[in-house]
């Protein structure tokens, strides 16, 4: 049964995702390639890009050991 209606999609401008559910994505997204721990790295490393000078700590974590 229709509990509310909600005229814009989730996700949409109009209807943001809140930053733990995009987190909570990209945590589940990330873990399915890497380890869960490196997860969260890379989200706490996103999470201060704006005060980074360099992505290359991102870079460092998202590059797969051969």
């Amino acid at each position: 049964s229709l509990e509310a209606y909600q005229p814009y999609r989730k996700g949409s401008r109009e209807n943001p995702f809140k930053d733990e559910e995009i987190k909570a994505k990209a945590r589940r997204l990330i873990s399915q390639v890497l380890s869960e721990k490196t997860a969260e790295d890379v989200i706490a490393v996103v999470d201060s890009l704006p005060g980074l000078a360099s992505v290359v700590p991102l870079i460092q974590l998202l590059i797969r050991p051969t």
